[in-house]
């Protein structure tokens, strides 16, 4: 009986799987700790050197940063 029931588990964890796959949306950040957004259509990502970005719905960097904390 548990050769039986094994078989079933590892048959549907097979057929049922699904891929994941990860599309790269915006890039050219330098130790990005944290992802907000302020409850409209950007992001901001804030770096651990001060720097704060925008990004758009795009996926473009709005330059110069949002903000710089230093």
């Amino acid at each position: 009986m548990r050769i039986i029931t094994s078989i079933c588990c590892l048959y549907a964890t097979i057929a049922f799987s699904q891929t994941i796959a990860l599309t790269p949306f915006a890039s050219g950040f330098v130790n990005a700790c944290e992802v907000v957004h302020a409850g409209d259509t950007r992001l901001f990502v804030v770096q651990q050197g001060g720097a704060i970005k925008i990004v758009q719905p795009n996926g473009t960097v709005v330059s110069p940063n949002f903000l710089t904390l230093t």
